[in-house]
Formats: structure tokens, C-alpha cells, sequence
């Protein structure tokens, strides 16, 4: 009687095996021996180094004089106003956005065409202050829109983003 080859899984089995045994028994072999650094004494006092302004002194390391650069914080949208919030078909609305620091604010007019989200126009206002105006389009069809507006710093950080609604009626 000829005994069957060991199945295609249990050769696997056998392989992790084998190789988890050998990786395990790695690190035990490692640490036998007295090649490496001797402990610390645990009586010996413990000393701290200062972390305050006698740390940035000149003579401490190098990275210590120079002073930590703060990462700039994200623009921000304090407030953002349609007015009016519906408008008849063929009139302009206008929206008054107002920032925290001065700032461009990209605002992207979106619609809802059979089921899709359909880009109608991309505006992109330089902001000199910190407050922007900016007239709608008055060739609108009827419908309802988004407005998706962001406002983006001089870094090219962005703010997160603000939605207002706007309805054009008959």
C-alpha cells in the first residue's frame, strides 16, 4: 500500500508552523549572552533635565535655541447669508459671506438634474477684508440650488465648507 502526499493545506499548516517556531525563537537567542549593556542601578537617584526657557539656553542642544513653529490655524467661516433665500426667475440674490481672518472664498452653484448633482457655475472672489458680497446670476432657470461655499488662505489651507440653499419660482 502506497501512503497518500500530505494535502496541499496541511503543507501549509506545517510551513507557518515551522515558521513561527523559528521567529519566536529568535529573540531568545538573541538575549542569551552578556554582550549587551549593563542594567541601570534602581538605587541610583533620578535626575530631570529642565524643559522651560533654561533648556532654549545657547549652550543646551541645537534643536533646543530655535523655537517651535506653530502650525497657521484653518480659515474659518464665521457667517454665511442668502438674502433672498427665493427668488423669482429673471431677479439676483446676493450672498454675504464673512470670514475670520482675510481669505479667497471659492463658491461652487450646484443643481439636481435627474438624479445627478450638476455643477452650474464656480465663483472665485479674492477676498481684500473680511467680509465678501457676491451678485448670483439672474439667468437662472426655476428649480432649487446649492451653494457650496470655502474659503481658502493664502497657504492654500481650506476652510470647512458651508451650504446655503437657494430657490428660483415662477
Amino acid at each position: 500500500m502506497i501512503p497518500h502526499p500530505p494535502s496541499r493545506a496541511l503543507r501549509r499548516i506545517a510551513l507557518a508552523t515551522t515558521a513561527a517556531l523559528t521567529m519566536t525563537a529568535a529573540p531568545a537567542l538573541a538575549s542569551e549572552g552578556t554582550t549587551g549593556a549593563p542594567l541601570p542601578n534602581p538605587l541610583a537617584p533620578v535626575v530631570f533635565t529642565p524643559a522651560g526657557p533654561a533648556a532654549n539656553a545657547p549652550g543646551g542642544s541645537p534643536a533646543a535655541g530655535k523655537p517651535a513653529r506653530k502650525r497657521a490655524a484653518r480659515p474659518r467661516i464665521t457667517k454665511a447669508r442668502m438674502t433672498p433665500r427665493r427668488v423669482a426667475k429673471g431677479h439676483r440674490a446676493r450672498l454675504r459671506v464673512s470670514l475670520a481672518a482675510p481669505a479667497s472664498v471659492r463658491v461652487v452653484l450646484e443643481r439636481k438634474s435627474h438624479g445627478r448633482t450638476v455643477r452650474v457655475k464656480t465663483f472665485n472672489v479674492a477676498a481684500a477684508g473680511r467680509n465678501v458680497s457676491l451678485r448670483l446670476p439672474a439667468r437662472l432657470t426655476t428649480g432649487s440650488y446649492r451653494l457650496r461655499i470655502v474659503a481658502i488662505d493664502a497657504e492654500g489651507t481650506r476652510s470647512r465648507e458651508s451650504r446655503r440653499l437657494l430657490s428660483i419660482t415662477r
